[in-house]
């Protein structure tokens, strides 16, 4: 709420003409905000320069002097309109162009949570669909769907994409391009994993771009990037399972964090080790278990939302 009123804020001080450069730039970083960018730049590029009437009274009476003193005739002036017709109408446009891209494109956005301990099922305006696995986000403008199919996710999820016009996923460190197809994006902390499990999909990132096709995935993390081979139709977390490859202590105990709402605390562990296996989603005791064992450690339940996990004796 907040951040809703700063950003209210702002905007009211573009209209009156008092943003300093700095909250300019702010301004049009704005989530949604995009359009509104590029409007807010082509009217600030027409307006006319800071008009200094003293100099220009000054410079008109020069004339003046300066003819009657040659021809001996009276000029007679008048002050000009400083804003024509066009510029006041151009400037009207602009404005109520920016405005009405900034609520279509911010304030009509869905937002879409899969809470801790929980997935989502979402339904796009195309027909289709998202699967958002724990502690995920989407969020999408229905208002320009037909002309732009494009989502934002923070965390994990399944697409199932209708054929159609370029359809698109952001998130914070790749760009996920497709036509129809179905895949699997994972973006948390460092870590930017694609799979595709039909047709093709393009994936950008900072190091890039990468097209692969059913069966193929691509994992970037750490500044490294790798081609993965899949064996299975769909996302493992999708059939009560978690997979991991070579997944550090740190990634596997986050997503038993959120898959079973737990709180793990660590004691002597190094969280660095890499761990490879797959654990089911349906028993936090066998899942647990399972990761303790492999790699030599014991875990205990201090409450029903808190474990502690040391290395084995």
């Amino acid at each position: 709420m907040k951040q809703n009123n700063t950003n209210e804020a702002l905007l009211a001080r573009w209209l009156e003409g008092n943003l300093t450069a700095e909250e300019r730039e702010e301004l049009v970083r704005m989530d949604g905000l995009d359009e509104l960018a590029q409007y807010l730049r082509d009217f600030e590029a027409r307006r006319l320069p800071p008009l200094d009437k003293e100099a220009m009274w000054r410079a008109i009476a020069a004339k003046t002097i300066e003819k009657t003193a040659s021809k001996s005739v009276t000029i007679k002036t008048r002050q000009p309109r400083l804003f024509p017709m066009a510029w006041r109408v151009a400037a009207a446009v602009a404005l109520l162009l920016g405005i009405g891209v900034w609520l279509f494109s911010y304030v009509g956005i869905e937002r879409y949570t899969a809470r801790v301990g929980e997935t989502r099922l979402v339904s796009l305006p195309d027909g289709s669909s998202v699967h958002l696995n724990a502690g995920s986000r989407l969020t999408f403008s229905p208002w320009i769907w037909s002309q732009r199919r494009r989502v934002n996710l923070e965390g994990q999820a399944y697409f199932e994409v209708q054929k159609g016009n370029a359809f698109s996923v952001v998130s914070d460190h790749g760009l996920v391009t497709v036509l129809g197809t179905k895949f699997d994006v994972y973006d948390r902390d460092n870590v930017l994993k694609v799979e595709c499990y039909e047709g093709e999909v393009t994936v950008k990132s900072h190091m890039a771009s990468d097209t692969i096709t059913a069966g193929q995935g691509v994992k970037v993390s750490n500044g490294q990037r790798a081609k993965l081979s899949l064996q299975a139709k769909r996302p493992a977390w999708m059939s009560g399972k978690l997979h991991f490859a070579e997944n550090s202590l740190r990634e596997v105990f986050e997503e038993i964090e959120r898959q079973y709402n737990l709180d793990i605390q660590t004691t002597q562990v190094d969280l660095a080790r890499r761990f490879t296996g797959v654990i089911p989603k349906s028993d936090v005791n066998v899942a647990l278990g399972m990761v303790c064992s492999a790699m030599k450690l014991s875990y205990q339940k201090t409450d029903d939302h808190t474990v502690q996990i040391r290395p084995a004796r």
